[in-house]
């Protein structure tokens, strides 16, 4: 099913007990038939679930008490090849999510009858609904979609009679994916994470008949794209406005390239660990991309940081004039570097500087001149210190919603609370392993008594009295996550969902 993964997948603990148990539910209803929305609902919540089991070893990892010593090569090798597999397995999760959903839409007629509705009409419905009725209503569906994602493409070519023999649970091949979207006149969005290449190149072939005039953005997440297979893609729809690329590490400056060349509208564009790129791919987007809006170019680890590096996302900046959404993260700059880049995107509404290890004063000055910013992450900055904050302090961050300051442990907890003082409008807090106190939290929600939500996972001398006085100190509080910590187990969790009904505990 598609959230499924090979073998050697690096999940830790209960996440592969997690991923099976999630493929084991699909394939059960995909056999079933017959899916309701309640069923979509339980997905989801399995989702979720695996969602937070993975954001728990990767907090484990982190720790000093991983065993290795956080920080070595060992370690980050580790949690570099985890978080690569934890995304995927969560996109494949969502994929199937949306492709099962397709099956509540293509029998609405059957959805809103009752269990007795429908045993009175079994006999009338056999007789009356052939299978040419049924494919011919599901090419309907597909001439009306604008989306449409792996796990739909799945269950319509089992609605359209595909098999020829095949267990319903086969694998999509070429000829599937041709036969499906041959209807999809309509479809905007293809979401087709790992996408194998027979598929891919039997999408990007000159065939008339598989061209899809309204496609705009296209999710081929680790698919194993190459430079070729990109550029017969963008040449054959260049009225891409959005492209999701992440994993497809075999891509270079020379499909980047393509990409700028043919994508003159492109607003979205995401190049997490397309970790063959350079300052060159950068300067191409910046010098013929006008339009865009996002970049990330999260965990390109090799990105060589120099000043031609640096020329080119400052050019980023004065050539894309309407980026909102920049994601540096992992990116080895220099204070002064980050500062003179951000200072070159006024318009910033959201900025993810995760692991870029030398934030200080400057930066969070050029960060506090961004008036618009509504979510800033500057989480594993294990040197951040409080005298960072003191340059943006007095402008503040009147527009600033969420927050995140994961394992910054070298901050204070006054440092945090004159931070969020400045954020009148913060409703969501980071603050996973930090190493933080009950006094620590009475400090900082006196700064924020309009929090929703905040995560303190991780944080291994919290008590109960200290997510008492939270609780009491932000009466909005609609969320608290306080997993992984010791002295807060599971059956103080379930006490205190107990006593506040209102507030989701996750644990």
């Amino acid at each position: 099913m598609a959230a499924s993964s090979s073998s050697s997948s690096c999940y830790l603990g209960h996440g592969r007990e997690a991923v099976d148990a999630f493929n084991a539910a699909c394939t059960q209803l995909q056999v079933r038939g017959n899916i309701t929305s309640e069923d979509i609902k339980g997905l989801e919540g399995l989702r979720d679930v695996l969602k937070t089991i993975f954001d728990k070893e990767i907090s484990a990892l982190r720790a000093p008490a991983a065993g290795v010593g956080t920080g070595s090569a060992g370690t980050e090798e580790l949690i570099r090849k985890t978080a690569k597999d934890h995304d995927l397995a969560v996109a494949r999760t969502d994929a199937a999510i949306q492709g099962l959903s397709a099956v509540v839409q293509i029998t609405p007629r059957n959805m809103k009858k009752s269990p007795s509705e429908l045993a009175q009409s079994a006999t009338v419905d056999r007789t009356a609904s052939t299978p040419e009725v049924h494919h011919e209503a599901s090419r309907r569906q597909l001439r009306s979609l604008t989306t449409i994602s792996w796990d739909q493409i799945f269950t319509y070519r089992n609605a359209l009679g595909l098999l020829h023999g095949r267990e319903p649970s086969s694998p999509l091949t070429p000829d599937d994916l041709h036969a499906v979207l041959q209807d999809c006149v309509n479809v905007t969005h293809l979401d087709y994470p790992s996408i194998g290449r027979a598929s891919l190149q039997r999408l990007t072939a000159p065939l008339p008949d598989l061209l899809l005039p309204a496609l705009r953005s296209i999710n081929l997440e680790y698919c194993g794209l190459t430079d070729t297979d990109l550029t017969a893609l963008v040449k054959r729809y260049p009225k891409f406005a959005s492209l999701n690329l992440r994993g497809c590490s075999d891509l270079t400056d020379d499909g980047i390239a393509e990409i700028a060349a043919h994508c003159k509208d492109l607003t979205h564009l995401n190049l997490n660990r397309c970790e063959q790129i350079s300052h060159f791919g950068i300067a191409e987007i910046a010098a013929n991309c006008p339009e865009l809006r996002s970049l990330s170019l999260r965990n390109n680890i090799t990105l060589v940081t120099n000043a031609a590096l640096v020329a080119a996302l400052v050019a980023i900046g004065t050539g894309c004039p309407k980026l909102t959404s920049l994601d540096l993260t992992g990116i080895e700059l220099m204070d002064a570097e980050i500062a003179a880049i951000i200072a070159r995107c006024p318009n910033l509404t959201s900025l993810w500087l995760l692991s870029c290890h030398n934030l200080a004063a400057a930066s969070f000055a050029a960060i506090a001149r961004c008036r618009r910013l509504t979510s800033l992450d500057v989480s594993f900055n294990s040197d951040l210190k409080d005298v960072a904050f003191a340059s943006a302090l007095d402008i503040g961050f009147p527009e600033l919603t969420s927050l995140d300051l994961i394992d910054c442990r070298e901050l204070t907890a006054g440092g945090i609370a004159a931070l969020v003082a400045r954020c009148p409008k913060l409703a969501s807090l980071n603050l996973a392993v930090n190493d933080l106190t009950n006094t620590d939290i009475d400090t900082i929600a006196t700064g924020c008594p309009g929090l929703t939500f905040i995560d303190l996972g991780g944080n291994g001398t919290l008590s109960l009295r200290g997510i008492v006085a939270l609780i009491t100190r932000c009466p909005r509080l609609a969320s608290i996550d306080i997993g992984a910590c010791r002295r807060l187990p599971y059956t103080v969790a379930a006490a205190l969902a107990a006593d506040y009904p209102a507030i989701t505990i996750l644990h």
